[in-house]
């Protein structure tokens, strides 16, 4: 166990440490001139970043490897994905197509196991 007194030095250290003034490591005029060329960067227009590029590729790959882990039956989704994502010519096709070739073969995989186990072989 440790001591009070011990936990109270680490507290007041690591409060200390948090609200300590942090110097500044280069001199106030290239700060100033670091501080004007912000101002000219912000005056530039900016452009917007789009959310996901390949929405569609990320959760066919996703759906595909927990598809082979998993569940088989989410190789569906994957496939599905992979193919919206292939006719939408989304970046990143790696996704799509690892996507597409996991949910396909679970999906192949698992119609063969239930069709063995419906005719009565397994």
């Amino acid at each position: 166990m440790m001591n009070n007194n011990v936990l109270i030095f680490f507290f007041l250290l690591f409060f200390s440490i948090l609200t300590s003034p942090i110097q500044a490591a280069i001199p106030i005029s290239q700060s100033v001139i670091s501080v004007e060329a912000n101002v000219e960067l912000d005056r530039k227009p900016k452009k917007k970043k789009k959310k996901s590029e390949s929405l569609n590729g990320i959760l066919s790959m996703s759906f595909g490897i927990g598809s082979f882990i998993i569940f088989p039956l989410l190789g569906i989704p994957a496939v599905i994905f992979g193919i919206i994502a292939l006719t939408k010519n989304e970046p990143r096709k790696g996704f799509s197509i690892t996507g597409l070739i996991l949910g396909g073969i679970t999906t192949l995989a698992s119609l063969a196991v239930a069709g063995l186990l419906i005719a009565g072989v397994l």
